[in-house]
């Protein structure tokens, strides 16, 4: 069995021991020479569709046997780690020595343990996993599914790991075969929307058709990982992408390339690719953040969207696919927009009698609303000739929709033939829940909604008129002409009689 040997030999494992210390992409795994024996490196915790490569970076020496064994480990200037060890070693500070041995090309590693710390050692191995000269792999693993998996090599000495995800490599160096625990770094990513009411993002949102909503998606990439791509899917044609509104933060513009159209990959709308030799070089989870917007289309679904699956409706999600095969969940949000009917009638003893050729403006504020012919909402003018006038039909009933959560005004301008024109506005809210509670991924993106008329639920707005009951008293004569003439009446009538009086007298 192997034993700990020389000052020397104590600091050439100091190598392992820091290297599978650290949190990172790589680690170094030794097997001992024994006579006749075979050489495997067991991984547990494998994933599966990661493919999992041994490199060769040391060679191992071993005198004596048994408990008298002693190990020394040494690179040879042909190797094609060689001139990244140099280099590393070159550096004082570094803690890590190669002594020729005579005038060979053989080199002795010797390892300064104070120098040459976790961090040196996390350092060495970015260097060794990013050579471009690295040597054709001495043993390869691709697992089928998740847990064990085995790499069989053909001799001894110090190897490089390489996978696409963080691994802590935990070594049994005693044996033949060296054991080593994948404690994954996976990146992670949390999608949101923003609720433009409140300025806070969450998981759904409403909004008015026309109008742009933002998206926002927090990605965290694990430790010297590669191949991270970030893809993002709307329903585009009721979420227009804006692409000149994308934007990443947290990293380097130089660092990633956004793809939109036909350059994005198949199916995205947008992708997010993120350069390899920075993903590699991080010596830490990294959190970047990536903000984009789209327009709400004409083509938006309007109201609660029940039953629709998500991806069916007013929908956006994103995914982060890394490594060789591994992938987030998909993260979706839901953007809603409302429609609100509104009744026009008038009622006898049994029934409620639909009107048609009753005007109205719909209002917000000071703003007058515009609508297309079918009712969906254009905009908003400034003044009341420039509003949409909306004429109730035979059936009495006009459809609005595309219209965000919030609090509005209808106001009837022209009542029809022999009916009375209301006095006073009607206050219609819409209020849903897309601003709070928010939900979790899935279907959770569900809404609640409730439409209000003067303060009181409803599930439409019913405006009554009554037919010659009231004459007017604003916007015309009325009766204001009666008054003013019977007060006339009523003072020529006084001046006589004290007229008359006097010439009595």
């Amino acid at each position: 069995m192997r034993r700990k040997g020389r000052k020397t030999m104590k600091g050439i494992k100091k190598i392992l021991a820091v290297m599978v210390a650290m949190v990172m992409t790589l680690g170094l795994a030794a097997t001992n020479v024994f006579a006749d024996e075979t050489y495997s490196i067991n991984i547990t915790n494998a994933k599966k569709g990661e493919t999992y490569n041994a490199y060769k970076v040391f060679e191992a020496s071993y005198t004596g046997s048994g408990e008298n064994t002693k190990v020394s480990y040494w690179i040879d200037s042909s190797s094609a780690f060689y001139d990244t060890v140099s280099a590393f070693a070159a550096v004082e500070d570094n803690g890590l020595t190669l002594q020729q041995v005579g005038s060979s090309t053989r080199y002795n590693v010797i390892a300064d343990t104070s120098k040459f710390t976790e961090a040196k050692a996390g350092e060495l191995a970015v260097n060794l996993n990013a050579d471009s000269t690295k040597p054709n792999v001495s043993g390869t693993v691709t697992p089928n599914a998740d847990g064990a998996a085995t790499i069989r090599l053909e001799s001894a000495g110090y190897y490089l790991v390489d996978t696409t995800l963080g691994a802590v490599c935990a070594l049994n160096t005693n044996t033949p075969t060296a054991d080593i625990t994948e404690k994954n770094t996976t990146t992670t990513q949390d999608k949101t929307v923003q609720e433009n009411s409140t300025t806070e993002y969450g998981d759904k949102n409403d909004a008015q058709v026309g109008d742009t909503v933002n998206f926002k998606s927090v990605v965290t990439i694990g430790k010297h990982q590669k191949n991270v791509k970030f893809h993002d899917v709307m329903q585009t044609a009721k979420l227009a992408l804006k692409s000149d509104s994308i934007t990443v933060t947290g990293v380097d513009s130089g660092k990633y390339t956004v793809k939109t159209g036909e350059q994005a990959d198949s199916n995205d709308t947008f992708t997010v690719v993120f350069d390899n030799e920075w993903t590699q070089s991080l010596t830490e989870n990294t959190t970047v953040t990536i903000t984009y917007s789209a327009v709400l289309t004409n083509d938006a679904i309007v109201g609660l969207q029940t039953g629709l699956a998500m991806g069916a409706g007013n929908d956006n999600k994103s995914q982060v696919t890394y490594g060789d095969a591994q992938h987030t969940e998909w993260d979706w949000t839901r953007t809603y927009t409302w429609g609100i009917d509104v009744l026009k009638y008038t009622e006898d003893s049994s029934s409620k009698t639909p009107l048609s050729g009753a005007t109205f403006v719909f209002k917000k504020g000071n703003k007058y609303a515009t609508f297309n012919n079918d009712g969906l909402i254009t905009g908003w003018a400034d003044t009341l000739e420039g509003a949409t006038k909306l004429v109730t039909p035979e059936n009495g009933t006009i459809n609005l929709k595309g219209l965000d959560a919030d609090t509005y005004a209808l106001e009837e301008i022209e009542a029809p033939a022999g009916y009375n024109k209301l006095t006073k506005d009607i206050v219609v809210i819409i209020d849903s829940n897309t601003d709070s509670a928010q939900g979790t991924d899935g279907n959770s993106q569900s809404a609640t909604v409730t439409y209000k008329q003067d303060g009181t639920e409803v599930n439409r707005v019913e405006v009554l008129n009554q037919a010659g009951t009231t004459l007017p008293s604003t916007g015309g004569i009325g009766t204001t002409i009666f008054y003013a003439i019977g007060s006339i009446l009523v003072v020529g009538a006084g001046v006589l009689l004290i007229s008359k009086k006097r010439m009595f007298n």
